[in-house]
Formats: structure tokens, C-alpha cells, sequence
């Protein structure tokens, strides 16, 4: 077909935009076409016209020169029309499968033609689908397609495409192929029960990695970076202490959150040696990743050992969080998504640029309906079939309060410990502020927690590069007196985030930026090593005391370092792993960390959760260099002291207090009490009345 430069595009409900290099008029399957001009840029001159479009036909525009063109479908994906046209309600897309039969349903409304191609017993076959309502093609197999193999031929305009299910349940090795799962090999698995939680208060969240885990190879050789590392019980340093799940479990965390498990790009699953990367970049949010299984290219593997391990954790007494990335995938022509409906899936603008508030090249568009839908199944399913107890969101932001809201509303449902938060940065994206799940809209999604960074900043001090010598308060910023207090109250205050405690995430570090350790040895550098020690703990320390919900990245408890590198998403293992010989060598801030735990876990004082009763419950003072934060408990009084200086200072009480604990954990019980005490350089310490 010659067009010449003539290109047609239906880009709303009957609203088609002609662009060609010539002046002329048009014709649409052979009528006249009332088009007209609209611009010019370039060369090129654009027209508009609108003519009843019905999507299962071809129509084909000629001009006056006897050039033609297909009409492609392009920005009426965009549109909330074909949202109304096209939204499918049901909850059968995918395969669903019996011993008998295997149905597929997939929704690619635009689609001329979907094609089944499947590999069963070595064999490769293909069946044209039926197109149905709502832009759903479905094929029913009358046979046992259990580990069978498939994928979807997708033509949109003329192009066809190999297409993943994106309600598939697992796939093969580096997402080739979609795999049909019986899921009634899994329908014995049942939760199990976990002491509930009654506010999120309670939470004590351990961020890892799986494969940071067990990298190092003290858990075996054979378990590497898998999710099997979780199953290994009994394993001890040479000094005798424990690591692995044993070691979580002794620190005392309620919590565990995962950094991503679900299907990424950059390692290669058959080969994890060749690359290093956190998992940031996403392919698919229905299937596991497959280098944490024991065998990547065995589709029930991955899903058999990702639940053992949760159902470890649980055994152990700890909840599973895990982190999702839905606000962007590692590429945009490539995607899967844009494959079977193009643009549909993508923040862009009336011009088609792309949104990119991810700084990954694009957005998820979650003001789709069936975008939404997707999502929320996707949680669903993390909870029903993996039991998951929370979602952790990457750039939370760049998703819309309503998907937000409703996922919350559905898993609670399934999960009445259920909890969610995320990051609440507000990204340059196309997404109009008002609808955006950011900081700024905290206040509009209740029961949704946010990583506080005012905390991080001001208790230890930013941790990014161009920010990374500014030092936070206990690392000796001591006119940081005012916003330290805010920020133990819970951030609740005028100026502050929240109304609300519970929204707060209060960290020092994350996988993200530097290891507080490596922070402390930029900003502290005229410091000893001990007195580093003592800032990290007394950090620890405000992080688990402070009104909100405290978050630990893993390792932070025996100062983890990543030699120096700020962001090491794709640095190498060396870098990552978790090095649990170090078990051993800060075993006196290990246990001050447990103790810290199990003073939180005590007092009911630091779980407070609304401004009200955190103003009745805290009272602030200075004395020289040292805070004095006393806390209202059961009719007795708590004060903890920090003193951020490099000089020990002398404190005096109101009343006689007993010392409870210090930097590192509790001190020895005994009878005496204290009207003056002195906080060395750098320490902290709790006291009773």
C-alpha cells in the first residue's frame, strides 16, 4: 500500500487525526471523509475529522493523490470512552485450568487477531482465539495443559506481537514464555496464623534482599541468594551466635519486608553471576523472579519455594511485607503491556511523550480502569495465594490515590493484619497532583503510611550524594534541637507530614543512599570509631522509641557497610551481601538493638498514635547539649536522655528515677535511684520514675 507520508490515527471515540506532506481531501473505505485542517508543523499538515469507527473492521483513507493508509488505533486508548467501552469487570482473565480444560482469556481490545500458541509434549501448536465482549479473546483447550507453555501472537494495526499473559501465575526461565499452573496443588497451603495486628504501631519492619541474604555462603553454598536461605534453621558463627531466619527471629523484628520478588529484567535467571541488580526494574508483576528459585526454568518451582519461605517466616512468628514497583516497568516498546494494548498502559500527554516522574523513561497510567483492576488482582493474589501480610510501593507517588485506597480496602479484607505504605515523593509526573498517593495527599489516605524522610534528615542527616556531609542532630547538628522533637513526636506536627503517627515510617537507613555507617564516616570523620559506633546506636535507638512505626534496613545493627557506594542497585555482590560474620564482631550492638526492641514492644508510650494524645504524653527540655524527652506511662514517667555532644554533660532530674538502659540496651537491675546523671558524649539513656 502506498500512503507516501499519509498516516491515519483514530485517537478518541470517532475522532481520526490525518497527517501527510500535501494539501488534499479524503476518503474512508472509499466515502467521503469531512476532514479538516488543523495544523502544521514541519512538513507535515495534520487534519481532524470524525466518522463512526467500528474497531473490528478495517478502514482504510485514500487522498486525492491516491496515496492510502490503515487507520491505526493510537490515543483513543487514552480516553475515558474507550475505558467505558472496553472495562472488564470479571475475574477470569488468564488461564483457568482443570485436568480437563484449560480456558484463556486475555483483554486486548484493539487487537484484529489473538493467536493461542502453546507447547505441550514437545509439541508446538496454535488456535485462533474468539473475540468477546469487552475486547476479551478466549479460547477454550480440551486437554491436560498442567506445565504446559504459552504465549499470545497479538496484532494491533497491522503489527503482531508475542505477548506474555499478564495474568499468568508463573512462567520459564528469564520470562520467555507464560506457564499454565494447577493451583490446586497449592490449595492445601494454608495461612499460617501469626499474633494479629491490632495497630501498625506494633510493626517493627527488617528490610532485605533475598539474595543479599545468603550470598556470602555461611548458610550454604547450595542455598546462594535463593529463596531456600530462608529455610535453614541451626546455623551458628564460630562464636555460637545464630544467622539467618533464626537470627530475625532472635532480634525480635515483627516485620520482614522484601525488596522486589517479583519478575525483574537485569540478572539473568539461569546465570546470576552475570549481573548484580535490587530488582527496581520490573517485567511482570504476576510472576516470581526466577533467580531466587532453585531451578528458574521449572514454573511451579519459584511459587513452591517463595511460599515455604513465607511460610517460614510465619512459623517464626514474623509477618512478610513486600515491595512492589508499579509506577513504572524497565522499558516501554517492549513491554508486554504496551504490546497488547499500545499506550494504553503509560502516562503520556495529548502529543504522546511519555511521562517520566520514575526517571525510568515512563509511567504506569493507574487512572485506567482496567490499569486499576490489574493492580488490585495483583494484590489480591499476593495475599490469598502467598500469603503476604503488606505492600511496600516504589515511588508510591506516581499511583493514584483511588488504586491505593481500594488495594488497602481489598487485602484488608483477605488480611485483618494487613498494612500498607510506600514512597510518598512527589515526582514530576503527568499525573495532576490532586490525585496523586504523595506526602502532599497524606491527610486524603488514611490507614496508608509514608517513608518519613524529615526523620531521616534531621535524627542522622540526608543520606544522598550532593546532601551526604550534612550532619542530623544525634551526629552532632545540635540546632537541630526543635525538628529532632517534632520528629519523635511522630512528625505530627504544624510543619510536619501527618495527623496521624501511624502514617509516619521513621528510618535512618534503607537500601537506598548510604549505609548510616558509611553516612556517619563522611559527616564524622574527625570522629573515633567508637564514637561512630555510639551516634549509629543512639540513631537505632530514636528510630525504635519515636512515635510512628520504626523501619531497619538489614545489617544496620552491626554497621553494614557498602565500602563508600551511595546507590549500589547494580553494584556486584561484593558490595550487597550481607557479611554475617560481622554477627561476631558487633555482638554488643546487637544486642543493644534486641533490647531497644524489646523496650519498644513494652512501653505503650511509644506506640502512641494521634497528635492529641503524643502533646499529653511528651514533654521536650534542654539542658546544655542534652535532650530530655519524658513520656507519660501507666502513672509513671520515662525519660529518655541524648546528649549529641562531644563532651559528657551532668543532667538533673525531676524527682528519682530508676536507670533503666542506656546505648547499649539494659543496664543491670538494681534498687538505686537517680536525681542528677551524667550522659557521656554521644549516648543515650532511659530512665524511669
Amino acid at each position: 500500500m502506498n500512503n507516501c507520508g499519509l498516516k491515519a490515527y483514530l485517537d478518541g471515540k470517532n475522532a481520526i487525526t490525518i497527517v501527510t506532506d500535501t494539501e488534499s481531501s479524503f476518503t474512508i473505505n472509499g466515502n467521503f471523509l469531512g476532514a479538516y485542517f488543523a495544523y502544521k508543523y514541519n512538513q507535515f499538515i495534520v487534519y481532524k475529522a470524525h466518522y463512526n469507527v467500528n474497531l473490528n473492521e478495517t478502514y482504510i483513507i485514500k487522498d486525492e493523490h491516491s496515496n492510502a493508509t490503515k487507520l491505526e488505533v493510537r490515543y483513543f486508548t487514552k480516553t475515558n470512552e474507550f475505558d467505558d467501552m472496553f472495562y472488564y469487570d470479571k475475574d477470569d482473565l488468564g488461564p483457568t485450568y482443570s485436568k480437563e480444560k484449560t480456558t484463556f482469556k486475555v483483554w486486548a481490545p484493539i487487537a484484529s487477531k489473538v493467536v493461542l500458541q502453546y507447547e505441550v509434549n514437545n509439541e508446538v501448536l496454535e488456535e485462533v482465539m474468539e473475540r468477546k465482549d469487552k475486547g476479551v479473546f478466549e479460547i477454550t483447550i480440551e486437554k491436560d495443559l498442567a506445565k504446559a507453555l504459552y504465549v499470545y501472537k497479538v496484532t494491533n494495526n497491522s503489527k503482531t506481537e508475542i505477548v506474555l499473559d499478564p495474568y499468568a501465575y508463573s512462567s520459564n526461565a528469564n520470562s520467555k514464555k507464560s506457564a499454565v499452573i494447577d493451583l490446586n496443588l497449592f490449595k492445601e497451603s494454608k495461612r499460617i496464623n501469626v499474633k494479629e495486628l491490632k495497630s501498625v504501631s506494633e510493626a517493627i519492619i527488617y528490610e532485605l534482599s533475598v539474595r543479599d541474604f545468603s550470598m556470602d555462603g555461611s548458610l550454604g553454598n547450595d542455598v546462594k541468594g535463593l529463596f531456600n536461605a530462608f529455610l535453614k534453621h541451626g546455623i551458628k558463627t564460630s562464636k555460637g551466635n545464630p544467622i539467618g531466619i533464626d537470627y530475625i527471629k532472635e532480634l525480635g523484628v515483627t516485620h520482614v519486608q522484601l525488596m522486589p520478588i517479583f519478575d525483574f529484567v537485569t540478572v539473568n535467571e539461569t546465570n546470576i553471576s552475570e549481573r548484580y541488580n535490587w530488582g527496581y526494574d520490573p517485567f511482570g508483576y504476576n510472576t516470581l523472579e526466577g533467580s531466587f528459585a532453585s531451578s528458574a526454568n521449572n514454573p511451579y518451582c519459584r511459587i513452591k519455594e517463595a511460599k515455604a519461605m513465607i511460610d517460614e517466616f510465619h512459623r517464626n512468628g514474623i509477618r512478610v511485607n513486600v515491595d512492589v514497583v508499579f509506577n513504572h516497568t524497565y522499558a516501554f516498546l517492549e513491554s508486554n503491556f504496551n504490546k497488547l494494548v499500545p499506550n494504553y498502559f503509560y502516562l503520556m500527554d495529548d502529543n504522546g511523550n511519555l511521562s517520566n516522574g520514575s526517571f525510568c523513561g515512563n509511567d504506569i497510567d493507574t487512572t485506567r480502569k482496567m490499569v486499576h483492576k490489574y493492580f488490585v488482582d495483583m494484590c489480591k493474589r499476593y495475599v490469598t495465594l502467598y500469603h503476604i501480610d503488606g505492600i511496600r510501593f516504589d515511588l508510591m507517588g506516581i499511583l493514584t490515590k483511588e488504586l491505593i485506597m481500594d488495594i488497602y480496602q481489598e487485602c484488608k479484607q483477605l488480611n485483618p493484619s494487613f498494612m500498607m505504605y510506600g514512597e510518598g515523593w512527589n515526582m514530576p509526573s503527568m499525573l495532576p497532583e490532586y490525585r496523586r498517593a504523595s506526602l502532599n495527599n497524606a491527610n486524603q489516605i488514611p490507614n496508608i503510611a509514608f517513608f518519613n524522610d524529615y526523620f531521616r534528615d534531621i535524627v542522622s542527616g540526608k543520606s544522598y550524594n550532593n546532601f551526604s556531609n550534612q550532619k542530623g542532630y544525634l551526629a552532632g547538628n545540635t540546632d537541630l534541637f526543635y525538628e529532632f522533637v517534632k520528629a519523635m513526636r511522630g512528625s505530627v506536627e504544624k510543619g510536619c507530614y501527618f495527623q496521624n503517627a501511624s502514617s509516619s515510617i521513621n528510618y535512618c537507613e534503607c537500601h537506598d543512599n548510604f549505609t548510616l555507617y558509611d553516612k556517619l564516616k563522611i559527616t564524622n570523620f574527625n570522629n573515633t570509631e567508637e564514637e561512630r559506633n555510639k551516634i549509629q546506636l543512639c540513631c537505632i535507638a530514636a528510630t525504635l522509641l519515636a512515635e510512628g512505626i520504626p523501619f531497619l534496613h538489614c545489617g544496620v545493627e552491626f554497621n553494614r557497610t557498602k565500602f563508600g557506594v551511595e546507590n549500589s542497585y547494580n553494584a556486584s555482590d561484593e558490595i550487597n551481601m550481607i557479611r554475617w560474620n560481622n554477627v561476631d564482631i558487633y555482638e554488643k550492638n546487637i544486642k543493644a538493638v534486641k533490647d531497644f526492641i524489646k523496650i519498644r514492644k513494652e512501653f505503650s508510650c511509644f506506640k502512641e498514635i494521634n497528635r492529641k494524645s503524643i502533646g499529653n504524653t511528651i514533654d521536650a527540655q534542654i539542658e546544655g547539649n542534652v535532650l530530655s524527652l519524658t513520656y507519660a506511662y501507666e502513672g509513671e514517667l520515662v525519660v529518655l536522655l541524648f546528649n549529641p555532644s562531644s563532651k559528657k554533660q551532668r543532667v538533673t532530674l525531676k524527682g528519682d528515677f530508676r536507670l533503666y538502659a542506656n546505648t547499649f540496651g539494659f543496664t543491670k537491675s538494681d534498687d538505686k535511684t537517680y536525681n542528677q546523671i551524667s550522659v557521656p558524649s554521644f549516648e543515650f539513656v532511659m530512665l524511669i520514675k
